[in-house]
């Protein structure tokens, strides 16, 4: 199961956090762990100042956070990263988890 953790503060995020495999399918043909892969890796190319974030991915795992205060730009690419793990959640709930938590 894939379990993200997203912190807020003030209402806006400041990390997101991806660990673990959906166990969906066998690797190479798992649509979840691709899906969640595809919107990470999208959000992390999207954002404009990489020196706001730090951010690593690996295989199985990824994390953004937010080092210094982001641009309303920035800002929207991590709240449309969270929709789309959101939208894969609600069709998977057994692969993907989100848990909330504030800061």
């Amino acid at each position: 199961m894939i379990r993200v953790l997203v912190t807020k503060k003030d209402n806006s995020i400041s990390k997101i956090e991806l660990r673990g495999h959906a166990d969906y399918a066998e690797e190479g043909k798992d649509i979840v762990c691709a899906g969640v892969s595809a919107c990470f890796l999208g959000a992390l190319g999207a954002i404009k100042d990489e020196k706001s974030v730090s951010y690593s991915y690996e295989k199985g795992q990824g994390k953004v956070e937010v080092i210094t205060e982001l641009s309303s730009y920035d800002q929207t690419v991590l709240d449309v990263l969270y929709r789309q793990l959101e939208l894969i959640a609600t069709s998977y709930p057994k692969f993907i988890r989100i848990k909330n938590e504030r800061n």
